[in-house]
């Protein structure tokens, strides 16, 4: 992943309601089949006062999706507008089953509906809706809070964790002890902010996603838009491959990716939009799906069988990707599960755990799957809005256990897409929970 700039954005976008600052009709639009292009008009409808279009579009929006939060919630501010209280409670009522909370109790979008017991019930499942659950514990306390830690890799061999360092340029090593030291440094030519890390322990290599972003320290201009791959030999530190992003000069985060059994990498562009791989031996990535396929594609997971990546797209949930020949579709999914915001997702074998950090409360989720991974069937609530959660983002599994980074210091990263660290600014912590039996 990166949040970056894109962070603020998409999670806007997620929580927006329907006031938009140009008032334009939708009637008379061309027709699309976007769900987002849907999102617009419905807003642009409803900025002017045209409820039947407003509604037509949400609705479009929603059933593209197959379930879509954001939609469900203005739906209900629609039909609270346009007259219908039983209409708006019946979406603010399918809303708060996704497990979400928003403040509708105080939204006065609502005025009308204050009165109404159902609107009473409804707003108290919501506000139940953001209590802490789950118990993962603190499996070591890290002690640099400028690191703005991403990602989170397992080497069995050396009993050792690496975590990626966005801000401070550089990879980590933390023992089993919690010890932490310098993996790589700042001397590491051509390197910014380090972002995914998986391990090869096959090959004994640590795959590193870098780019450049103002978030960084050392930051310069000149190098904006870069992007990297690299591998390090596990045993000696020594960086042995390295494949750059073609310059194209747009804005790219090769943010996420995953390793495959034959040394495969596919990594994920996450402001571009595009999927990328780099064969074993090849000097440079090719191309899976060309830039702008995804808004904002995050961790890759390879379906059973390997020919398939399953990958989320940060505003709208999960595709799947046939590698041969790029044909995207969207996994079916119970209307219940909002799927927008995942970060990181994993696959266990039984099902898939994903972090979302872009949905209100912030959350780890069990997703159940077909044993194809064609398929959500259920989902269910890990740990959400815990003490040490704060802002999640990705996490590895290792034996029986889910071990995941918390309080990594996204929520410090302003518009300006600036760090701010003082003395009252906590250090991320990696977060362990025994992976679900089922």
């Amino acid at each position: 992943m990166t949040r970056v700039r894109l962070h603020a954005l998409v999670a806007a976008a997620l929580a927006a309601v329907c006031t938009v600052p140009s008032v334009v009709r939708a009637q008379g639009a061309p027709a699309d089949t976007s769900w987002q292009q849907h999102s617009r008009l419905a807003r642009s409808a409803f900025a002017a006062g045209d409820w039947a279009a407003s509604r037509h579009h949400f609705e479009r929006a929603d059933a593209i999706v197959g379930g879509g939060a954001n939609a469900m919630y203005n739906l209900a501010i629609v039909e609270a507008r346009a007259g219908h209280p039983a209409a708006a409670l019946d979406h603010l009522e399918e809303f708060a089953s996704t497990g979400l909370t928003r403040a509708a109790a105080r939204d006065t979008m609502f005025t009308a509906l204050r009165s109404d017991p159902r609107f009473t019930a409804v707003t108290a499942q919501l506000d139940s809706n953001a209590a802490p659950r789950g118990a993962a514990v603190v499996a070591h306390q890290l002690k640099d809070a400028a690191l703005l830690a991403e990602d989170l890799a397992w080497d069995a061999a050396g009993k050792r964790f690496f975590v990626s360092s966005i801000h401070e340029r550089k990879i980590v090593a933390v023992d089993e002890k919690g010890e932490t030291r310098d993996f790589t440094g700042a001397d590491e030519p051509d390197f910014w902010g380090a972002f995914a890390l998986r391990l090869d322990p096959k090959r004994h290599l640590l795959w590193a996603t870098t780019a450049a972003i103002k978030t960084i320290e050392r930051y310069d201009d000149a190098d904006s838009g870069r992007a990297a791959v690299i591998a390090f030999d596990t045993r000696s530190g020594k960086r042995v491959r390295r494949a750059d992003l073609a310059s194209d000069g747009r804005a790219h985060v090769l943010g996420d990716m995953t390793v495959a059994g034959d040394g495969t990498v596919y990594v994920t562009d996450s402001v571009g939009g595009g999927v990328y791989r780099l064969r074993p031996g090849a000097a440079a990535l090719d191309t899976v799906l060309a830039p702008g396929t995804f808004t904002s594609p995050q961790s890759p997971v390879l379906a059973p069988g390997g020919r398939r990546l399953v990958i989320p797209d940060y505003p709208r949930g999960l595709a799947a990707v046939e590698i041969a020949s790029g044909k995207v579709t969207w996994l079916p999914k119970p209307r219940t599960f909002a799927s927008g915001g995942i970060d990181g997702l994993y696959w266990t074998g039984r099902g898939l755990i994903a972090v979302q950090n872009g949905t209100s409360p912030r959350r780890v989720l069990w997703l159940d799957t077909d044993a194809q991974l064609t398929r959500v069937t259920g989902w269910r609530v890990l740990e959400q809005a815990t003490d040490r959660l704060g802002e999640p983002s990705h996490g590895v599994i290792a034996g029986h256990d889910f071990f995941f980074l918390g309080d990594t210091g996204w929520d410090r990263v302003g518009d300006d897409e600036v760090m701010k660290t003082d003395a009252e600014s906590t250090a991320p912590v990696i977060l362990r929970m025994t992976l679900p039996k089922k």
